[in-house]
């Protein structure tokens, strides 16, 4: 599944790592807390890969 991810995303011309952010999104906000992504909003500003 996840390498049919990353080719779509290949194909698409997007970065291959923005599934894997949305997939494992409950395992970080178990580690990190919910709304850990907006606790430093200049880092995914600038974060070329969502």
């Amino acid at each position: 599944e996840y390498l049919n991810d990353v080719l779509h995303a290949v194909e698409a011309g997007k970065s291959t790592w923005w599934r894997w952010l949305d997939k494992f999104e409950v395992y970080y906000n178990k580690k990190f807390e919910a709304n850990w992504k907006n606790k430093d909003e200049n880092f995914w500003r600038s974060f070329p890969y969502v």
